[in-house]
């Protein structure tokens, strides 16, 4: 293969937590948000990695899990219903966690799904809000709990830091409603 699928996994992980570690504010046009788009991208390359590790050998189960959010990252720049979107997400993940139980994969594979489905619900709702945060962090709780169960330490330590970088948000977002 000329591209070599681990660097477009690192580099979409890198693009994520530097989504990650932007800071939170409240942004009427989820369109004019930087973190957003860093969030697309990160979610575009991270479909891309899915796809090349499937020629590679990999299950074709995850490229349908990165869809999920890819198309929360898509709902949210188009600013498609909010809870649509949400029930949409929730209804295929269940899909998915039924579809992963029985025909594909284990019981850790659950974690995963659950983790990308609630940083996909996340995605959709608003910039710069705890709830948002709230989705992202134990999105990301999950699948670092998933990565450490599968060995595959690159992604627990990303995950690790998007989750701490998403406490730090919450903590600051938290800050401000007090005052």
């Amino acid at each position: 293969m000329l591209i070599n699928p681990f660097y477009v996994g690192l580099m979409g992980a890198s693009v994520l937590v530097l989504g990650y570690a932007w800071p939170a504010k409240k942004i009427k046009n989820p369109r004019k948000s930087f973190k957003n788009w860093l969030f697309v991208l990160g979610a575009l390359l991270m479909l891309i990695y899915s796809y090349f590790n499937y020629l590679l050998g990999g299950a074709i189960f995850y490229i349908f899990l990165q869809l999920l959010a890819n198309l929360a990252s898509l709902f949210l720049m188009l600013r498609i219903n909010k809870k649509a979107s949400i029930v949409f997400i929730i209804l295929a993940s269940i899909a998915f966690i039924g579809a992963s139980l029985f025909y594909f994969e284990d019981f850790s594979t659950v974690l995963f799904i659950i983790g990308l489905s609630l940083i996909a619900v996340g995605y959709i709702l608003d910039s710069g809000t705890v709830k948002r945060n709230v989705m992202l962090c134990l999105g990301s709780m999950f699948i670092a709990i998933f990565s450490y169960i599968e060995g595959n330490m690159i992604f627990l330590y990303l995950n690790i830091l998007c989750s701490i970088f998403t406490i730090f948000h919450i903590y600051k977002l938290s800050l401000k409603k007090k005052y």
